[in-house]
């Protein structure tokens, strides 16, 4: 991790958010995204209505959310330090520092 660099956390569900609330709280990052496959967060547990409104309200906290993203490929540095992942369209995020909060479910797909 680099202080003031980006944090990241794939997965929307109530892991994924509680781990990017506590990257939040480290304060050691300069912004902290959710990178979540789906449309709205919370999607096992609340509808779309609902889940929106979630995504409403942690935006308000300052959490970046990313929705209807897949990881494709983790890009690390000459050291095996991350620097940055790749979507599966092909755009680039600058990171040092990934947190997975999804189910073995959800990495078979």
């Amino acid at each position: 991790m680099v202080k003031g660099s980006t944090g990241c956390v794939v997965g929307g569900g109530l892991l994924g958010l509680e781990a990017a609330k506590a990257m939040m709280d480290l304060e050691q990052f300069g912004s902290v995204k959710l990178i979540d496959k789906n449309p709205w967060l919370l999607s096992r547990q609340l509808d779309q209505d609902a889940g929106r409104l979630v995504l409403e309200k942690v935006t308000e906290l300052g959490l970046d959310v990313l929705s209807c993203r897949k990881i494709k490929t983790i890009n690390s540095d000459e050291n095996n330090q991350t620097e940055s992942v790749t979507f599966e369209d092909g755009e680039t995020m600058d990171t040092t520092c990934i947190c997975f909060a999804v189910s073995s479910l959800m990495l078979t797909r």
